[in-house]
């Protein structure tokens, strides 16, 4: 114990679980006058050194045999000194994110969680970096998230094409069921084959209209004349399915009101009929018989890798088209998508929505 900060740093050090790993036990007591008391001696290992980083000298000091960094005099060590220039362009959240990501820094973030004030912070308090550096480094990550709250629901190209290739993918699944469930077309309904999405409502717009008329008709006679309510469940399942992949994209807000909560779920999933419908009519088929009798797929494997070749180059570009639309018209919740993408990079976390509350 002759350096006098090696007591100190003893003492921090043994209040830490890698204890174990600083300080060797020599000898134990093996009796002692009172049973309750346990006397043992030991030794650390410890060193010092000179070090010099971007013109700035500081005493560096290691305790145990691993050497864990216990003072460096305020000097910054290479990695975070790359991460309080790195966070400094704030709205480039990516970069931020890489600039966080060194040991040092993320162990910074983690303690601010508990933490309001940075000198508490275990690489201040141990000098490997100093407080107005790490100041500086937390400053800018909460810019940062201002930003990303305060421009969320502002138009961003970028956001949108993002809500339209997600919004697409979930139009092909829907699409490429219909065209597996879809038996015949009436004839009321008859025009569009090759046309999908806006091309199809620019096409033949009265086959879009009955194909959104006509399954509801359908419905309505089945429960209010028949008694039949086979159907209307039927469609109430589709229905909350497709609640649950199109509303945390095109109503986040909405979804955020019934995430979790499964009665919502199912009292959404009513007028959720109507937006599944209006998306159903846009199929060249224009119409699906959901009944659960009727739910079996038509599967020819004969010509199926030349078929399915045909609906992607035919389908898929219309249907990216008629999600970049929607997009459009929904930018707001494009931008809560981006948003909720940025926070997730930012916080280094999945679970944002106490801060998806903060965008309005």
């Amino acid at each position: 114990m002759s350096a006098d900060w090696l007591l100190p740093a003893l003492r921090e050090v043994m209040n830490t679980p890698h204890r174990h790993q600083v300080f060797a036990v020599d000898r134990y007591q093996t009796t002692a006058d009172q049973p309750n008391v346990f006397t043992a001696s030991g030794h650390a290992v410890a060193a010092q050194a000179q070090v010099t980083y971007q013109q700035a000298s500081g005493t560096c000091r290691f305790i145990g045999p691993n050497l864990h960094t216990v003072f460096l005099d305020g000097v910054l060590s290479g990695g975070f000194k790359k991460a309080v220039d790195g966070v400094q362009q704030y709205t480039n959240i990516w970069q931020v994110n890489q600039a966080s990501n060194s040991k040092i820094a993320r162990l910074l973030i983690k303690e601010m969680e508990r933490e309001t004030d940075v000198e508490k912070t275990s690489p201040v308090r141990n000098g490997i970096i100093s407080a107005a550096d790490a100041t500086a480094f937390m400053d800018a990550r909460n810019r940062s998230l201002y930003h990303i709250i305060s421009t969320s629901l502002k138009f961003r190209l970028s956001a949108v094409l993002g809500l339209a290739f997600s919004l697409s993918a979930v139009m092909t699944v829907l699409y490429g069921a219909m065209s597996l469930l879809h038996r015949n077309t009436p004839s009321a309904m008859a025009g569009n084959e090759g046309y999908i999405g806006l091309f199809a409502l620019a096409h033949n717009p009265d086959s879009v209209v009955a194909a959104f008329m006509l399954p509801l008709q359908s419905l309505i006679n089945s429960v209010a004349q028949r008694g039949d309510y086979w159907p209307l469940a039927c469609w109430g399942l589709v229905a909350l399915v497709f609640n649950r992949m199109v509303l945390p994209l095109l109503a986040p807000k909405v979804w955020r009101w019934t995430e979790g909560h499964l009665l919502r779920a199912i009292v959404l999933a009513v007028p959720g009929i109507l937006l599944l419908n209006l998306f159903m009519a846009l199929h060249p088929s224009g119409y699906v018989v959901l009944r659960f009798t009727e739910l079996m797929p038509d599967i020819r494997l004969t010509g199926a890798l030349g078929r399915t070749t045909q609906w992607l180059i035919t389908y898929v570009p219309q249907i990216f088209a008629l999600s970049l639309v929607v997009a459009l018209l929904r930018y707001k919740a494009a931008g809560m998508h981006w948003g909720r993408r940025q926070l997730r990079m930012l916080l280094q976390k999945r679970d944002v929505a106490g801060y998806l509350s903060l965008i309005k």
